[in-house]
């Protein structure tokens, strides 16, 4: 960064509020990868703002440009901590950046505290399931971010507790507080909390203690979670991880096939801009799952997978085209296809990188001759 020229920019910005001084100024902050890597360009906006304050009451430039830097560079990381008082959890297990922990250990750690000084509520105290985020980012970027791994962080549990025989059990939604609700439904005289009224009810909760100590979930979870450099799979898996929270925590029919939608093709779809979706991702499905000894029966299973994926897949899309109508399907009709589309989801994420890890997959195009391949074969 040229140390003359952001001081100058500093200085005229404070001077005259001038619009092209600030953007001058926050370009020359961003090139320092410390900043341009964890701060958003509105929060170094912001930030050169506050130090303007400083030089307009007549503090020197050069000065406040070096606290500004140092103010940016050492901006502390954002904490995201979720509890789930109805899942209980004995043992703190660590992945990445995030914590799967009771929540009696997660806030017995010194460093959290609530802005408003409040003491922490009774929850806090328990062992119910609390998922601690470390995000690196700061501000707006870190906020968004650590959402983002909370969803990865819950997706991944789901889909682990599918493919290792816990079901339908899940945690969320995520983001509803459902201790203190500002939503309400019901008859006039008989009001309920919304999210405690729509959400998916199991007979169970997630056993998460169990989950954790299987090796095979915990392989799968840091795939899914890991923030080191990821490979081919591995980062589809960790875009794919928070579309299955979400769509497993839907409260409606509609949001939900939406999300499983997008979690199949960011699992399964191309980089090119220019494929059918429903015919590129139905075909993967149908080459990640065909089976047999003879040509006749590969073919034959091939096609079952194929129209199976388009046919949810086919859900999804009559929602995002305006073609969907509430109250077309039954409530117990709705429920079995969004099952079928999870697991449909859950099993071609595991097939995707049981195969993708044996073939070698590096990228896309790696994917494309393969499918390539067992289209000639």
């Amino acid at each position: 960064m040229s140390r003359e020229a952001a001081v100058r920019a500093l200085e005229k910005f404070a001077e005259t509020g001038d619009a092209g001084a600030l953007e001058k100024l926050t370009r020359l902050l961003l090139r320092d990868p410390s900043i341009r890597e964890r701060i958003d360009e509105v929060d170094v906006e912001a930030a050169v703002e506050r130090a303007t304050v400083e030089v307009a009451a007549g503090g020197e430039p050069a000065a406040a440009l070096g606290t500004l830097e140092s103010e940016l560079s050492s901006a502390p990381e954002t904490t995201l901590v979720a509890v789930f008082p109805g899942v209980a959890v004995s043992s703190a297990v660590a992945i990445g950046c995030v914590e799967f922990a009771p929540a009696s250990t997660v806030f017995a750690k010194p460093g959290l505290a609530l802005a408003s000084g409040a003491p922490l509520p009774d929850f806090t105290k328990q062992e119910a399931l609390a998922v601690r985020v470390n995000e690196p980012a700061a501000g707006s970027k870190g906020r968004r971010r650590a959402l983002l791994r909370l969803r990865a962080a819950v997706g991944a549990l789901y889909l682990c507790a599918r493919l290792h025989g816990a079901g339908d059990r899940r945690l969320g939604p995520i983001p509803a507080d459902d201790r203190a609700p500002a939503l309400f439904v019901g008859p006039a005289g008989d009001l309920a909390c919304l999210v405690q009224v729509m959400r998916f009810s199991p007979s169970f909760p997630l056993d998460i203690d169990g989950l954790l100590k299987l090796p095979a979930a915990m392989s799968l979870m840091a795939d899914c979670l890991d923030p080191g450099p990821a490979d081919f799979v591995s980062q589809r898996l960790r875009d794919c991880a928070p579309w299955i929270e979400v769509a497993f925590d839907a409260l409606a029919y509609a949001d939900a096939v939406l999300s499983l939608g997008v979690a199949l093709e960011v699992l399964l779809g191309s980089e090119s801009q220019h494929e059918e979706v429903v015919k590129l991702v139905s075909k993967r499905v149908a080459f990640l799952f065909r089976e047999g000894r003879s040509r006749d029966q590969r073919l034959l299973t091939a096609a079952e997978w194929r129209d199976r994926a388009r046919r949810l897949y086919g859900q999804r899309s009559k929602v995002a085209h305006g073609r969907y109508t509430e109250g077309e399907l039954t409530e117990l009709e709705e429920r079995a296809i969004r099952s079928e589309f999870e697991d449909l989801v859950c099993r071609s994420a595991a097939r995707f990188r049981e195969i993708g890890r044996r073939e070698g997959w590096q990228a896309d195009n790696d994917l494309r001759k393969w499918e390539e391949r067992l289209e000639l074969g």
